[in-house]
């Protein structure tokens, strides 16, 4: 995650519905200068950050309950965004 970021977006999952919920709500508040960044484990992360030009960084589903404490907890963002749709 990049530095000083202060909305983070969770997008788990290995489809694009958390991927797509998260990215269009970050690219609003891209529009409003507010900085995002979005961790996902979809395999479409990649793909979706570079026709977006959003940060998101992919995080392997088996090293996601890892991965994403130490990510936060070296950089915490003022607000997380987690998306558990439909749970």
């Amino acid at each position: 995650m990049a530095p000083d970021i202060p909305v983070c977006f969770l997008a788990p999952g290995g489809g694009l519905g958390h991927l797509v919920r998260s990215t269009a709500l970050a690219l609003e508040l891209i529009d409003l200068g507010v900085e995002t960044s979005i961790l996902s484990s979809s395999p479409y992360s990649a793909g979706m950050a570079r026709i977006t030009g959003l940060n998101i960084q992919q995080i392997s589903l088996t090293d996601w309950a890892t991965q994403i404490p130490q990510i936060l907890s070296s950089n915490p963002p003022r607000i997380l965004v987690t998306d558990t749709f439909p749970s």
